[in-house]
């Protein structure tokens, strides 16, 4: 069948504390990592 595919990604980490104490900020890098993983699929995606 046909599948949904999203207009755009917008990835992004913490930017404060959680009440989850496991959570940990993911460095910019990796983001851009996953960013660039996504675009490779022709979705266009954005680091905040």
């Amino acid at each position: 069948g046909r599948r949904d595919r999203p207009r755009q990604v917008m990835v992004y980490s913490l930017d404060r504390d959680t009440p989850c104490k496991t959570l940990q900020k993911v460095p910019r890098e990796d983001l851009q990592a996953i960013a660039a993983r996504v675009e490779a699929l022709g979705i266009p995606c954005s680091v905040a």
